[in-house]
């Protein structure tokens, strides 16, 4: 854009590229990349800011609300449990089956009681008879059992694990076009807005700056499912609850939030936003994403190893934190039995730290791939899946005989590892097949979520265990991280290896491009 302006001696310099970061921008951008005159392109460079922003607060409020929307349900799993009857001591009276394993190794932290007044047996089936001396009926304390027993292996924990699989299922049809019935084109359209801002963003910046560009909008995005741990409950339920609403109803009136703040930002893009910053309409042909929009699109894609890689990093670090989020809150409200308020709290720490964690992410893979590259990417990409894996196990460890603010430690050193994944595979995704950028962007969007359900259906809700999946989970992440040795470009090198010969004696740009620099013909 600086370069345009320059060309044109007779319009002034304009005095939106004074500051470096404004000049950064400016010469990575590609929204300059038109049909029409210099004349034209040139001129109304306050109008251009206007647009630049509006387009990335744009795919940034809906990525954020469509997350917000997404995972609003979590904090208040134990209330929609309860307005279901589903919690295990609605299900099965502990009078009535007072042998329950989810009664038998239940505790009540805040008094210290155990249901089983002398212990548990060593199969843990049953309560220990009491001693001679003392009551038939002293075996069994009913009343340390919370209002909704809710722990690993119930009815009322599984659940939550298959709600939130509900809501990735669909997703994945949608992002794919194959979801046929109504509900599951409405659920999958709420997780959309990821590939749309994705492809968005890759589209407008260059290769120097895509990495902090989209790890920044994927960020302050994803910064929604965090915002609605505290919101959803803090601002919206308890409140309704305190001037007199029933539990029952008052969670059904605080979904109602979520779909009117997504209908408000559906309308304002629609009518407010442009495209690009010069163009209100874009082509698809005009990204350099030429014929890729028909099935044969989706099939060159799908042969390339890379792209299936890709969905598999990106299932171990978006698909994770789509698992967090589904069930921490439950762990900490069922296996730390701390307060709603509290728990949502916690929550919500994880979330907010989107605000820079997932930029971070992105700027690393920008530094490492001035410096070496691709490869530079690659290894970001590795190492910040490897510690994701080491923090997983970690608060996998960390049992309800230690400090709750251990676990919490644990939280935060995750969520910084986890979100920087994220970063970096936002910063990856635009060079693994640049002439597909839609396809790809579309396909690992969809495999993050088809990982969320997946991890939720064989790792959290088969195992009984309360810290056991966390402990598995953290060893699926690791095997993802490993398989980045799997990416290799000729021209480019891969993690260990660099460019073939014959690239280099071809003269093949050493530097790899994303979409944003794919040749395309410029018309009259």
């Amino acid at each position: 854009a600086q370069s345009c302006i320059n060309s044109n001696s007779a319009l002034p310099a304009p005095p939106l590229a004074r500051k470096p970061w404004q000049r950064r921008v400016l010469s990575g951008a590609r929204w300059m990349r038109t049909t029409k005159p210099r004349s034209s392109r040139c001129s109304g460079s306050a109008a251009l800011w206007r647009r630049i922003h509006t387009c990335v607060w744009a795919t940034t409020s809906s990525f954020f609300l469509s997350y917000f929307a997404w995972l609003s349900m979590a904090p208040l799993g134990l209330e929609v449990a309860a307005s279901l009857d589903m919690c295990e001591n609605q299900l099965y009276p502990a009078a009535d089956h007072p042998t329950r394993p989810a009664y038998v190794k239940f505790t009540n932290f805040k008094t210290e009681l155990s249901y089983c007044r002398y212990g548990a047996n060593a199969e843990e089936t049953d309560c220990n008879p009491p001693p001679e001396n003392a009551s038939a009926d002293d075996r069994y304390d009913t009343s340390t059992l919370t209002q909704c027993v809710c722990t690993a292996g119930t009815e009322c924990n599984n659940l939550v694990v298959d709600a939130g699989t509900a809501s990735m299922v669909p997703t994945v049809s949608m992002r794919l076009a194959i979801g046929p019935l109504l509900t599951r084109f409405g659920i999958g359209v709420i997780g959309a807005p990821f590939v749309v801002s994705q492809f968005w963003s890759s589209l407008t910046f260059a290769p120097n700056v895509v990495g902090t560009a989209n790890s920044t909008v994927g960020g302050w995005g994803m910064l929604g499912s965090g915002v609605s741990q505290a919101v959803m409950m803090l601002l919206l339920f308890r409140p309704m609850t305190n001037l007199g609403l029933s539990a029952d109803s008052a969670w059904r009136v605080a979904r109602v939030a979520p779909g009117v703040l997504l209908l408000m930002c559906a309308l304002c893009t629609k009518l407010l936003v442009w495209d690009t910053p010069t163009s209100r309409r874009l082509r698809v042909s005009e990204a350099g994403d030429k014929g890729s929009s028909s099935m044969w699109g989706y099939v060159d894609v799908a042969k390339d190893i890379r792209v299936w890689v890709m969905v598999l990093q990106y299932g171990s670090c978006g698909g994770t934190v789509l698992s967090i989020f589904n069930t921490l809150a439950m762990h900490f409200r069922s296996y730390f039995q701390l307060k709603a308020a509290d728990a949502a709290t916690f929550v919500s720490v994880f979330g907010f730290m989107y605000l820079f964690s997932a930029a971070l992410g992105g700027i690393a893979s920008d530094m490492l791939y001035s410096r070496f590259g691709l490869r530079g990417r690659i290894w970001a990409e590795f190492l910040a899946l490897s510690f994701t894996a080491v923090f997983l196990f970690g608060f996998g460890s960390v049992d309800n005989t230690q400090p709750w603010y251990i676990a919490l430690l644990m939280v935060v050193c995750l969520s910084l590892s986890v979100q920087m994944a994220d970063g970096t595979s936002y910063a990856f995704i635009p060079f693994v097949r640049p002439q597909h950028m839609a396809l790809v962007t579309c396909i690992v969007g969809a495999g993050g979520s088809l990982s969320s359900a997946l991890q939720g259906m064989c790792i959290y809700r088969p195992i009984s265990d309360d810290l056991l999946p966390y402990k598995v989970h953290a060893l699926y992440v690791a095997f993802c991280a490993l398989l980045s040795v799997f990416y290799y470009w000729p021209e480019h090198g891969g993690m260990f290896a660099g460019p073939r010969r014959e690239a280099k004696e071809n003269g093949e740009d050493p530097q790899p491009r994303c979409a944003t620099d794919v040749p395309r013909e410029v018309g009259a």
